[in-house]
């Protein structure tokens, strides 16, 4: 089944366009008649490539920057961009900075303590009974030290992910590399 778009409508949608040397990812909205080189700028502007060490791959199509993007059957959501740094391409060229990564620290709570809460049953006469709220505030504050290590893993699991997320793209723009003329 093919698709056929009648004349005289733009094709609008989103180019999706990695960033090889770091795995970041980057989604553009654009048309078909969208300049490679806006592209370009604007990446410039967001990964701090500079224009003229850029080198856009999709496939194995070396997109050039005068060229409107419906030369290159873009955007599709079938196809990928790849961004290289041509600086980093060079033997001698020295390594990306190290990323810094943001561990979201979410900090234990603190100790219960019967002079904040007060309980109905903190004076009760009867010893059963006034251990009771004691016993509601060690359970209420377990609980919240178990809810916060569950969300620092949580916050990991997710910043492990991005990151095998862009160590994927690193991969994928390792292939496009090898297959480019």
């Amino acid at each position: 089944m093919s698709s056929h778009v009648p004349e005289g409508v733009v094709q609008m949608g989103k180019l999706v366009v990695h960033i090889a040397e770091n795995g970041h990812s980057y989604e553009l909205d654009c048309d078909e008649y969208t300049l490679v080189e806006a592209m370009q700028k604007y990446l410039e502007s967001v990964c701090g490539i500079p224009f003229d060490d850029q080198l856009l791959l999709c496939l194995d199509m070396k997109l050039e920057s005068q060229r409107p993007l419906s030369t290159y059957k873009l955007p599709s959501d079938d196809r990928e961009v790849f961004l290289f740094n041509k600086a980093r391409m060079r033997s001698n060229s020295p390594s990306p900075p190290s990323e810094q990564i943001e561990i979201i620290d979410i900090p234990d709570p603190p100790s219960p303590s019967s002079s904040h809460n007060a309980h109905p049953l903190d004076d009760a006469p009867d010893p059963a009974l006034k251990a009771l709220p004691s016993y509601e505030r060690q359970f209420r504050y377990h609980f919240q030290c178990g809810h916060a290590i569950y969300s620092r893993t949580l916050a990991k699991i997710e910043t492990c992910e991005r990151l095998l997320q862009e160590q994927k793209v690193q991969e994928r723009a390792l292939e496009i590399a090898r297959a480019a003329p």
